[in-house]
């Protein structure tokens, strides 16, 4: 018979099965939380708050699941929240990067394009989303009635780009219009984009600023997006074929940012020899 009848265990995954206890402290004793504005009497949050025991305090491991984070940075001091506290410190690395970094990057089935669109095109998503996920007030010349920007931070670093979200939106208006976003005619002076690519050719007119967040969010890069540049424009004969090339990688990734860090090594490599050739002054 176990003595402690209250050890119990959770699995992740069938080979990541945790033993410990669950218990109810006060958020203040949780390091780093309890200054938030909300007050409540028992708080169970979804998503398993693991923690381990330092001498006056708790730790939670799992503090870059947003999920779990997100929760509870927005409650005060004194709110009672159950916790998950692990049995063997052992573990306490293992345990953070596993269930705070790694498991929270499994998401959920629906492609993030599919399911932006279902939330555009149907107004009680998006007061579901206003009224239970978003906490911020919708701005005045919002498209949809939840703020955009606060919906972004709430999903974490691996969010799609704004501009991504003002595509999607723009292409649902369009088909509620009658019109097929990829048909639409060019002006006279432009020259007509490739049949099977009307989003490489909206993509190519992705104006600088946004290029700029995009790198300098998601390369991970030691060089900024206008360092970047620069060294790219200190060869006068090639400078514009590599700039087009490099604004055409970022336009490319738009879309699914967090792939950027892939070619990040290769063009830091190139960077470098750059920034250490003698200028010609």
């Amino acid at each position: 018979m176990d003595v402690n009848s209250n050890v119990t265990s959770i699995a992740f995954t069938k080979d990541l099965i945790i033993s410990g206890n669950r218990k109810m402290v006060k958020l203040g004793e949780i390091i780093g939380f309890g200054k938030g504005n909300y007050h409540y009497t028992n708080l169970h949050p979804a998503i398993t708050c693991l923690v381990s025991k330092t001498e006056d305090n708790y730790i939670l491991l799992n503090k870059k699941d947003i999920r779990a984070n997100g929760l509870l940075e927005q409650y005060n001091a004194s709110t009672m929240v159950e916790v998950f506290e692990i049995s063997s410190e052992v573990d306490v690395d293992k345990i953070t990067f596993l269930t705070g970094e790694l498991i929270p990057h499994q998401t959920s089935n629906t492609k993030f394009s599919d399911l932006f669109t279902k939330v555009v095109r149907h107004k009680k998503y998006q007061k579901w989303i206003q009224t239970h996920f978003t906490s911020k007030e919708t701005r005045a010349n919002s498209q949809v009635s939840f703020n955009l920007a606060n919906f972004l931070e709430l999903l974490g670093k691996n969010a799609p780009a704004k501009i991504t979200l003002d595509r999607i939106i723009n292409n649902v208006k369009k088909a509620k219009k009658g019109v097929n976003p990829s048909s639409e005619s060019t002006a006279p002076t432009q020259a007509a984009p490739p049949s099977d690519s009307s989003i490489q050719h909206f993509e190519a007119l992705m104006p600088d600023k946004e290029m700029q967040e995009l790198w300098d969010t998601h390369s991970n890069s030691k060089y900024t997006y206008s360092r970047v540049i620069e060294l790219l424009k200190s060869d006068e004969d090639t400078k514009t074929a590599k700039i087009e090339r490099f604004t055409s990688r970022l336009n490319e990734r738009r879309h699914s940012p967090n792939t950027l860090p892939e070619f990040t090594p290769a063009l830091e490599k190139y960077l470098d020899s750059l920034s250490s050739e003698p200028s010609d002054g």
